[in-house]
């Protein structure tokens, strides 16, 4: 298969066509403001694929693979964050807890953070956040799906250290779950410089892993799910948004399909290059 980079340049510029008309208008709830802020963050991710992978224009091409990995699972984050914190359909109380676990993350981990750089406790930015976390606290304690939760589960909640519940999330996914996961982990590997993430581009052997391959599938899910955030985003904003064109439909459809992906995985198993 080949490397769909032309592909995901004109998906990028179709992402960044919204956002540019997005912009104009303001960001009056919470649920507006996140979904701005993640579909920009797999925006951006896009263009940064495209900017790495440009040196396969070159005859002898020098590519940092583990940068263009980590990037796509970057956007599969953001997809998953997006669609959890942004599920529609939602109870207000369902809708409350997942936000309010989300702004207790972010207090209490920036609180350390700042501590933990030497920012003195007395600091305003320090008491700031802890009237944050008090904030989220106390809405948390009030909620009543939270109350349901048995008293271990609460405690751990209230640490702050799970922004989300995924296992709470009930909506489809670009691609069945397992999939998602082998992705997720090979590319981890490029993360964390585990051993999968040592092949050299060059270095052809018939696994996902392989430096060609792992291209492919790298470059293939982040046209999948920055395709699939862009509908999502579309979704929740389609008056600031306004009218996709035609084509800007056709094209997302097209993106947010997972034949590619599904073409790639039958030649990994029928071990055909």
């Amino acid at each position: 298969m080949y490397i769909r980079l032309s592909y995901l340049t004109e998906l990028v510029l179709i992402c960044e066509g919204m956002l540019e008309r997005a912009s104009k208008t303001n960001l009056s709830t919470w649920r507006a403001y996140y979904g701005h802020s993640f579909f920009e963050k797999a925006a951006l991710h896009g263009r940064s694929i495209i900017t790495l992978t440009e040196a396969f224009r070159k005859e002898s091409p020098h590519i940092d693979l583990a940068a263009v990995c980590t990037l796509s699972r970057c956007i599969i984050e953001v997809h998953n964050a997006f669609a959890y914190l942004l599920e529609p359909g939602l109870s207000q109380n369902e809708s409350e807890l997942r936000h309010q676990l989300f702004l207790l993350n972010h207090a209490t981990d920036l609180n350390k953070i700042n501590i933990e750089v030497g920012i003195k406790a007395t600091d305003n930015r320090v008491f700031f956040n802890e009237w944050s976390i008090r904030s989220a606290l106390e809405a948390l304690e009030r909620n009543p799906i939270f109350q349901t939760l048995d008293e271990a589960h609460r405690k751990t909640l209230l640490r702050g250290k799970s922004p989300y519940l995924v296992a709470r999330y009930k909506g489809k996914k670009p691609l069945p779950r397992g999939i998602e996961s082998a992705a997720y982990k090979l590319f981890s590997h490029n993360v964390h410089s585990y051993s999968l993430g040592l092949s050299p581009l060059r270095n052809g052997q018939a696994t996902p892993a392989g430096g060609v391959n792992m291209a492919v599938l790298a470059v293939e899910l982040a046209i999948l799910y920055l395709a699939t955030v862009a509908k999502h985003y579309w979704r929740l904003r389609s008056r600031a948004v306004h009218t996709l064109a035609k084509a800007e439909k056709e094209f997302l459809s097209n993106s947010a399909s997972s034949v590619f992906v599904e073409q790639w995985l039958k030649n990994m198993k029928e071990g055909v290059f």
